[in-house]
This record gives structure tokens, sequence and C-alpha cells, in this order.
């Protein structure tokens, strides 16, 4: 049974698989702004396969409800398609586990984002809604949430549990929380 974008469930942990910030590292590059060893080192993390993970996932199949990748969207427009039919949850963001390639917040800090980023940016009205960061934003972290990726991270929510171990385990890395309700 594949995994649906709309499985999730009050309590959910929220984990990612990889960094974020491809989309500014591409475009940095364009305009010769990205360190060549930061670019060597975002496009070794993004030629390995996520399909081992799939078998990492496995074992916690029943705990897992929801599942997805990011894209183009960026995160905060993937989080805004697991809440679409979710009017009753919030997602608790912790802006400061959110993994972001080495160099990706620099760029951002000097006013580079990607060509699809300005598009994306419709998505911070979610900061005002069901999606809170735990930590007041930065203009870079706030880039973050919106850069589109190419081969970007997987982002699933499942039981407690499961987080623990999967985090334990290796890749995963916890970024937020399902509640309830958003008023």
């Amino acid at each position: 049974t594949p995994w649906l974008k709309s499985g999730l469930q009050p309590g959910d942990a929220l984990l990612i698989s990889r960094p974020l910030g491809s989309g500014v590292l591409f475009a940095g590059a364009m305009r010769g702004a990205t360190p060549p060893a930061d670019l060597d080192a975002a496009l070794r993390v993004m030629a390995q396969s996520q399909h081992t993970l799939l078998t990492q996932l496995e074992p916690h199949r029943h705990a897992i409800h929801a599942c997805t990748d990011i894209t183009g969207f960026g995160l905060l427009g993937h989080l805004s398609e697991m809440l679409q039919t979710k009017s009753e949850l919030a997602i608790e963001l912790d802006g400061t586990a959110i993994p972001a390639y080495r160099g990706a917040l620099d760029l951002f800090e000097r006013g580079f984002a990607s060509t699809l980023a300005p598009a994306n940016r419709g998505a911070w009205r979610w900061l005002d809604g069901p999606v809170r960061l735990q930590h007041p934003p930065c203009a870079p972290l706030l880039e973050l949430l919106v850069d589109p990726q190419t081969c970007g991270p997987l982002l699933l929510a499942c039981t407690n549990a499961a987080a623990s171990q999967l985090t334990r385990e290796g890749a995963w890395i916890q970024i937020g929380t399902a509640t309830e309700g958003h008023g």
C-alpha cells in the first residue's frame, strides 16, 4: 500500500531525509557565487539513492501516516499539501532542526534565490495559519522553507516511537510535530 500525503495525524513527528537548499546552490552556481566545494558536497548527497531508505522504513510501515518528496514547491509547499484536508491540524516546525546544505543559508543572506522561489513565497501565508515556526524566523530560514529542490528529501509523518528509532538509525532528522488545532 503506498503512503499518501493526506494521512497526517495529531502527534505525528515530521522527519526529513536530507538537507534543503539545492535550489539556491544551483542559482548561486549559475552566477559564480557558490563555492565549488559546497556544490560538490551537495551533489554527492543528491546523487545518493533514497531507495535504500524505503527498506529502513519497512518495519515501521504501519507507524507511517503520510509521506512525500520535497521538490519544486519547497518544504512549505509540500507541508501545505499534507495539511490541505486537515483543517483541524497544525504543524510546529523547529527552524533550528531543518538541515541546510553547506553554503545555502549564506547565499540566501547575500540575496540569491532560485528563479522558482518568488512563486513559492506565496506558501509563507501558511506561517500565519497552521504552520508555526518555534523560533523567530530569519530571512534565510524563510527562503529555505520555499527553496525548490532537485533530488530533494523525503518528508514523512509517523508516530513518535517510529521517529525515535528512525532518527537513531541514520538519515532521518525530526523537524516538527503535527498538533491539534491552529486557531
